[in-house]
């Protein structure tokens, strides 16, 4: 069983086609291996995100939450990540997320598509990884705009 640093609770076990996953006590799900200790929920709970195994293999990370053996505290998200973390949408492209997990802001693109994202200039950013590895985004009005290569997206209510 894991715990995150609000409290959630991941219990992970070996199911009859694999591991299997319960956020909170809800029904356990099927955790789908994709590769590289990455997997996909496959109903329930945090299941838009990607799940990863830390690389210590002492925990879990889905989207913006972390899991680990015993409740650990992440550190203060710097107040610049809190304007510009949700979910923002392109009439054409679709939507993207930024989320901050442990420090860090990740932008992703879909279930095993996401980027760390490494500070440029104050509302730009790298793309330190992912699928547009070293290509910039910037934020606009604090957060009200994401710019992605050509493409302008809009920052909305829906969650991811």
């Amino acid at each position: 069983s894991y715990v995150s640093p609000t409290g959630r609770t991941l219990a992970v076990r070996e199911g009859t086609a694999g591991l299997e996953a319960s956020i909170d006590g809800e029904p356990f799900h099927e955790l789908a291996y994709r590769g590289r200790r990455q997997f996909v929920k496959t109903g329930g709970a945090l299941s838009p995100y990607l799940f990863e195994i830390d690389a210590d293999e002492t925990g879990f990370c889905a989207g913006p939450v972390s899991f680990s053996a015993e409740a650990a505290p992440q550190p203060e998200p710097p107040a610049a990540h809190a304007a510009v973390t949700g979910v923002y949408r392109h009439p054409e492209a679709g939507r993207v997320a930024v989320y901050e997990r442990r420090g860090d802001l990740i932008l992703a693109f879909s279930p095993g598509k996401e980027a760390p994202l490494a500070p440029l200039a104050e509302g730009t950013y790298r793309q330190a990884g992912g699928p547009f590895a070293g290509e910039t985004v910037s934020f606009h009005s604090p957060g009200a705009r994401l710019t992605l290569g050509a493409l302008e997206f809009a920052k909305t209510d829906t969650p991811y």
